[in-house]
């Protein structure tokens, strides 16, 4: 894919995945050898997950913090093939009605057109605070 295509891609799978009614698209865009990295020690999302836990989270872990899902402000692409980094600042309702803003760098890593490896950096720290206390 030449860069422009890898870039819309990654976008299409970034709002994909923030779109809670769209979980199947979003899960779409995966190899089935697909790996999630969030670093950190929240329980229950830090770590790697692979393709079966990637699904439990679209399908329930995510819509259950954030039912209308996510709006996202991307403040930039950069695509170095096979890899787009998208930085961003998330912004939603959580399910106790409190406001979340957050800063992300996603980093999606492509073989062919399907996503191979996300990596997901954050304030898990803030997260955790906002969707739990």
């Amino acid at each position: 894919m030449e860069a422009g295509e890898l870039a819309k891609s990654a976008v299409a799978v970034l709002e994909s995945l923030v779109d809670v009614a769209r979980a199947d698209d979003f899960l779409g865009y995966l190899d089935d050898d697909v790996t999630w990295v969030i670093p950190g020690s929240w329980p229950g999302i830090s770590g790697v997950k692979d393709k079966a836990r990637i699904e439990r989270f679209v399908r329930r872990t995510f819509p259950a913090g954030f039912p209308t899902g996510l709006e996202v402000d991307i403040r930039a692409v950069h695509v170095h093939d096979p890899t787009v980094v998208i930085e961003f600042v998330g912004r939603a309702s959580t399910s106790k009605d409190r406001e979340y803003v957050n800063r992300y760098c996603f980093v999606f890593v492509f073989r062919s057109s399907r996503v191979i490896e996300i990596r997901e950096y954050m304030d898990t720290l803030y997260a955790d605070g906002v969707l739990h206390k």
